[in-house]
């Protein structure tokens, strides 16, 4: 089926002859939509009254001659004759012209009911031109078409993937009077009535621009790619009309969006680039950092008086932009942005007072054995050696010439590994419970627990002198004393009286 167009076009409300103007055919997907289609006015016969809406999305004038419009049965309507169409322009195809009879809608383009028509219950419209396809919207009964509406493309779906998504799709509100019938035919569509909720909770709602609110990496402040952060291959996550744009280095700078340049649109902008040392509003370096200047020239920035904003990456997740590499957090920030010696990774000066790495403090303790060199006022007396610190073991089995607990003393063993050796004043390194650190001299036993000379003291009856290895013969005995004496003399004649049995 044809039909010839009138050679005439409306720019701006005047009809320019078309011989005056230069238009090229719809040549990529998305030029044409299909925004709006009438399956049953019910209020009048279908075959009066069926008529379907395309939109010119392509941002220029277009010839629609040759242009093919095909339904899921096959039938098709084929446009002859230079018929232009302004940008953003619309255009209503139907069974009659006749506003009486199909329900006061001006129709542009007349075809046969009989030849071609769309079900309600299930149908598609396909778009071609030279057998390439412009745009396709198919649905079924699942849609759940309304008779006396039309079904209607809210304005964010108006991109050529996006049209084919039933969220995007709704019956319209818009009453068309005398008979009752709602549609836009030729006009702008309305939003949803559910335009204004945030369906995936990504921050935008329908009304604000995204183009799929079933899809939380979908909306307009995301990155258009082939996986996921980044929307699904061959869609558009960023909802700017182009499907995975986020993947093409737009500016031929070496970046695409995906792999970090935040503003594809400027080849002075990308990942490679050196912040500024003037303040000029922009993340240059796209580290999500807006004048992070690197004042000493050791490209790592201060971030003192920077603005932190991650621009087109703000939907990813900390978790994603951690994983991508795409914005840096605050372990890039220089801690001294007036020497080029001082950044995050730079080799440390043990000692010198300076926090050359940036990790928060100076090396104090190179032989990481978390006791702090007595250079920096710690109690390490060797911080080369990790086996030298307060409370190793001094020499365990033979000497080595080092103090290896920093008591002072060299080669001091402790082999009860109580904390004190035989230089220290252990009178018995073979017992744990005897040092010089033990406070109270047992009263039970024979020993001098401290080390003190003494053994008992402190006890209701305290020992003579202390015996070799903080042991003793006498206990119970006081010393310099009468009744001592008396003691003793009867131990002395109870040992006797055994020998001799």
């Amino acid at each position: 089926m044809t039909f010839p167009r009138r050679l005439m076009v409306a720019l701006g409300g005047l009809l320019i002859p078309a011989s005056a103007l230069a238009a090229d055919p719809p040549g990529d997907p998305g030029d044409l939509l299909v925004t709006e289609v009438m399956t049953e006015p019910q209020k009048v016969p279908n075959y009066y009254g069926q008529w379907f809406e395309l939109y010119n999305n392509s941002g220029r004038l277009i010839d629609l001659n040759g242009v093919v419009i095909r339904d899921a049965e096959g039938e098709e309507i084929t446009i002859t004759g230079e018929t232009l169409m302004a940008p953003e322009a619309y255009l209503v195809l139907g069974v009659s012209d006749d506003t009486s009879l199909n329900g006061n809608v001006d129709i542009d383009i007349v075809y046969n009911f009989n030849d071609f028509h769309v079900d309600k219950t299930g149908d598609e419209l396909l778009v071609y031109y030279n057998n390439d396809l412009i745009d396709e919207v198919r649905w079924t009964s699942a849609w759940g078409l309304s008779p006396i509406r039309s079904l209607q493309l809210a304005p964010q779906g108006y991109l050529e993937w996006a049209n084919g998504l039933n969220i995007n799709w709704c019956d319209s509100d818009a009453y068309i009077a005398p008979l009752g019938l709602y549609g836009t035919p030729g006009t702008a569509n309305d939003y949803c009535s559910q335009a204004g909720q945030d369906n995936d909770q990504d921050g935008w709602t329908e009304q604000q621009g995204d183009c799929d609110d079933s899809d939380a990496f979908v909306n307009p402040s995301t990155v258009d790619g082939d996986a996921d952060p980044f929307g699904s291959a061959n869609d558009d996550a960023d909802c700017d009309g182009v499907r995975d744009n986020g993947v093409i280095d737009d500016d031929n700078d070496g970046y695409t969006e995906v792999e970090g340049d935040c503003n594809d649109a400027n080849a002075n902008v990308n990942p490679s680039r050196n912040e500024s040392r003037t303040l000029d509003g922009i993340d240059n370096d796209c580290n999500c950092y807006i004048d992070d200047v690197d004042t000493d020239g050791d490209s790592w920035p201060d971030l003192s008086s920077a603005d932190y904003d991650r621009g087109i990456y703000e939907t990813l997740s900390d978790a994603e932009i951690e994983q991508l590499g795409i914005c840096d957090d605050e372990s890039i920030a220089d801690c001294d942005d007036t020497t080029n010696q001082v950044y995050p990774g730079a080799t440390e000066i043990p000692y010198d007072g300076v926090d050359n790495d940036c990790d928060g403090s100076d090396e104090c303790d190179v032989d990481e054995d978390n006791y702090v060199a007595e250079e920096c006022g710690g109690v390490d007396c060797d911080d080369s050696d990790p086996d030298t610190h307060p409370g190793a073991p001094d020499a365990l089995v033979a000497a080595d010439g080092k103090d290896n607990d920093c008591d002072g003393t060299i080669d001091s063993p402790d082999r009860d590994d109580d904390g004190y050796g035989i230089a220290d004043g252990d009178c018995d390194d073979e017992d744990p419970e005897v040092n010089p650190g033990v406070a109270v001299d047992l009263c039970d036993d024979t020993l001098d627990n401290n080390c003190d000379g003494f053994y008992n003291e402190g006890c209701d009856f305290p020992a003579v002198s202390a015996g070799v290895r903080g042991g003793g013969l006498f206990c119970g005995v006081a010393p310099g004393t009468g009744a001592g004496g008396l003691a003793l003399a009867g131990v002395l004649m109870l040992l006797t009286a055994r020998r001799r049995r």
